[in-house]
């Protein structure tokens, strides 16, 4: 197994161990093969970004193939998202996207919902509650090409504090710890912003150091591999943990328990682990890792797939009679199939008619009993 160091962070990406955390100026990578436990460093501090960027919210979740993984980073004093793509090639910048509002940074996380279809950013700024303020920048994510769509930003003026972001397991619900309290944004709702409810309020607590009791309040989370959400302490080293028993439940029965986790050491952080059980996303164009084992004499040749762009009809040439039956999808960019045509065995050629699809980027797939031969893109204008 390699091992990836991003600016001195230990990044795991392949098995059910490691963490992600970090915000640098620049951006750079070291790969170590454990070589049996001897251990080898390979490449070290390969750039990637010489920007500044963002404070402590470095956040990854798998690519749709279910082998590379997509890693963000906000940019400093901008609107903008910088897209990593780690494969067995290593680590490239795929992207600079520029989206949604400005976003003073701050204090607080970034996190994935568990499906990768959530992305969102807490930021808080300021020095008391009556000068500083919070905002949450959420958005949807397209695990196949890396964009962010459809921002949503949540702000509350002269009454921020440090907090943090995490989602439920089943991706349907947001937190957001706030300090004082945690709120819960269901995002099946056709008001999202509308649907917030207060599922805690800080109980008073306190953690006791030498003589001086210390509020515990709520600060970052993190979904953990039992379904259970944990956050801990703002501004102190403190022994507790507080805990979301159910967070796929909705309301106050998600379950708060407040300082229900006595460390047996005094904390201040949270690691991020990235949700290393998500797979690939299943008849999506871009599940497309294919063993050389299993690929059909067909793919190992050229498929003609024109005109594209095009205006309402796609033609596909195979070099040779097809061998068996072929299906060809098409998905729109949420990765619904929204076309689909079965081409018989002894065809050569095939024209396809998309006057029922509106105008925009396509993704296909031409596959045979399972296997894919081959996919891309394809835009109708």
């Amino acid at each position: 197994n390699q091992y990836y160091f991003f600016n001195g962070e230990f990044v795991f990406f392949d098995g059910p161990d490691g963490f992600l955390t970090g915000g640098y100026s620049p951006l750079s990578y070291s790969i170590v093969d454990m070589n049996s436990g001897d251990g080898q460093v390979l490449n070290k501090e390969i750039p990637i970004i010489t920007d500044t960027l963002d404070m402590g919210k470095l956040t990854a979740t798998r690519h749709a193939n279910g082998r590379d993984w997509w890693i963000i980073m906000g940019k400093h004093l901008e609107n903008k998202y910088y897209k990593i793509l780690l494969s067995p090639d290593g680590a490239i910048l795929n992207d600079i996207q520029a989206i949604g509002e400005y976003t003073y940074p701050g204090l607080g996380e970034a996190a994935f919902s568990p499906d990768g279809n959530w992305y969102a950013r807490y930021n808080w700024s300021g020095n008391t509650a009556t000068t500083s303020h919070v905002i949450v920048d959420f958005f949807r994510f397209d695990r196949c090409t890396g964009l962010l769509s459809d921002p949503i930003k949540i702000f509350y003026e002269d009454e921020g504090r440090p907090g943090g972001v995490s989602f439920s397991p089943n991706s349907r619900f947001m937190y957001v710890s706030a300090w004082n309290e945690i709120f819960q944004f269901d995002l099946e709702a056709d008001d999202i912003l509308e649907s917030r409810l207060t599922v805690a309020e800080y109980d008073g607590f306190l953690d006791t150091i030498g003589t001086v009791g210390f509020p515990i309040r709520f600060y970052n989370m993190q979904l953990a591999p039992n379904n259970k959400i944990y956050l801990n302490v703002s501004g102190i080293n403190s022994k507790y943990l507080h805990v979301i028993d159910n967070p796929d439940s909705s309301g106050i029965s998600c379950n708060v328990l407040q300082h229900h986790i006595k460390l047996p050491v005094r904390n201040t952080t949270l690691p991020y682990f990235p949700n290393y059980r998500l797979g690939a996303l299943e008849d999506s164009p871009c599940d497309s890792i294919v063993s050389s084992i299993d690929s059909p004499k067909e793919e190992q040749v050229a498929i003609k797939i024109y005109p594209n762009p095009t205006e309402n009809i796609l033609n596909i040439d195979f070099p040779l009679s097809l061998s068996k039956e072929v299906i060809f999808k098409l998905f729109d960019n949420l990765g619904q199939a929204v076309f689909e045509q079965e081409i018989n065995q002894g065809e050569k050629s095939q024209t396809l008619y998309l006057d029922m699809l509106p105008k925009g980027i396509y993704y296909y797939k031409l596959e045979s009993e399972g296997i894919k031969w081959k996919s891309g893109k394809v835009v109708i204008q």
